[in-house]
């Protein structure tokens, strides 16, 4: 998805949630980079779409932040999510569909 569909998708207030997680460098473990993705619910396929944001979209979304609330904080990394994106993934998106998803960040 390219910046332009993220920042579209960003601004029609759906139920999304946007993860920040830090990706450390093989030759520094103390040098780390914010990496952020989105996660859009897709109730009609009962699923969840994971898009990873480029890092030249990232000045045009962090703004967009303003309506989301944070519902995680660690050093890991944090979650925000808008229009209540994780009680509507918990009722739609099947539990081992959504235990996939976070397998494969893990």
């Amino acid at each position: 998805m390219d910046s332009e569909a993220i920042i579209n998708v960003l601004d029609q207030g759906g139920p999304l949630a946007i993860v920040r997680y830090f990706q450390w460098t093989s030759f520094s473990k103390s040098y780390s980079q914010s990496r952020y993705s989105l996660l859009i619910l897709d109730p009609r396929h009962r699923d969840i779409t994971e898009v990873d944001i480029p890092q030249e979209a990232l000045p045009r979304v962090i703004p967009r932040l303003e309506g989301f609330q944070p519902i995680h904080r660690s050093a890991e990394g944090t979650v925000w999510e808008r229009n209540g994106f994780g009680a509507k993934a918990r009722r739609l998106v099947p539990r081992a569909k959504r235990l996939a998803l976070i397998a494969q960040k893990g």
